[in-house]
């Protein structure tokens, strides 16, 4: 027996545009975690990859660099930096200092009423029934008996639960000010002038707070002598050679930083070539 369709196509329409707004509102929560998600997938791969086209690599220390502080560098300095450490480009936004905190203690204590409530129930219930004629009273029944009605009267009560809602006042590295919040079990917070990853509220390196290109050249172009070496910026007017592509070019793979491999290992990586 078929049943008649009931839908008119104007339902039709309102159902398909709900679900198209709630997928909407739902994908700007999810975008970043998918995005965090799909880069903890490509660690192995881009480990595979520097593996490739650099074996000496492996036994380099990475560095993590903000993006804008690596544009603002020299060739120069970039291929001086490369030469004894793998570059990880973070975006800027993505980290902030803690200029401020408050915390609210939101836990609630359990409660113990229904089991007190539940063994008085049980111990008069039986009372009233030992008493009667031709029933005999004993002390044993009676434990149980309030024993049992503990037992059931507990089904009525809560169990603690501890949570504080810490609230972070962040400034980003554009000089704004946001404010994040946090819901935890334990009372302990990041302190005043930390740095954290904004997507996780984990502690992140101090120097991706407020790291400029200067400070940055300063401390890792260093020569042998411990003096700082500092690289002038290349004029317009000078030529850069070219590179022949037989021998070696610049490739760049996901996050990492560009670096000198041949053309061969790059494209089987599907690198990007410079």
């Amino acid at each position: 027996m078929r049943l008649p369709c009931t839908l008119s196509l104007a339902q039709i329409c309102h159902s398909s545009c709900s679900r198209k707004g709630a997928s909407s509102r739902s994908s700007t929560l999810q975008h970043h975690q998918t995005r965090m998600q799909i880069t903890q997938h490509l660690k192995p791969i881009l480990a595979i990859a520097v593996f490739i086209l650099a074996p000496h690599a492996l036994a380099q220390q990475t560095l993590v660099v903000l993006r804008t502080t690596w544009s603002a560098l020299t060739p120069e300095q970039r291929m001086k930096i490369q030469e004894t450490k793998i570059v990880d480009l973070r975006e800027p936004g993505a980290y902030g200092l803690v200029i401020d905190n408050q915390a609210v203690d939101e836990s609630t204590r359990g409660t113990n009423g229904g089991a007190a409530l539940g063994g008085a129930l049980g111990n008069a219930s039986y009372i009233d029934h030992a008493f009667k004629p031709n029933n005999n009273y004993s002390a044993k029944t009676q434990l149980a008996a309030g024993l049992l009605g503990a037992l059931a009267g507990s089904m009525l009560d809560t169990s603690a639960v501890s949570r504080h809602h810490i609230r972070y006042a962040i400034k980003r590295q554009d000089g704004e000010i946001e404010y994040r919040d946090a819901v935890q079990q334990d009372a302990f917070r990041h302190p005043v002038g930390i740095c954290l990853e904004l997507a996780t509220m984990h502690p992140a390196p101090q120097s991706l707070c407020g790291q400029t290109a200067a400070a940055f050249s300063q401390l890792q172009l260093k020569t042998d002598a411990g003096e700082n070496k500092i690289f002038a910026p290349v004029k317009q007017n000078d030529a850069i050679p070219s590179i022949s592509p037989s021998e070696q070019v610049q490739c760049k793979l996901g996050n990492l930083a560009p670096v000198i491999t041949s053309i061969e290992k790059c494209t089987s990586i599907s690198g990007k070539i410079f």
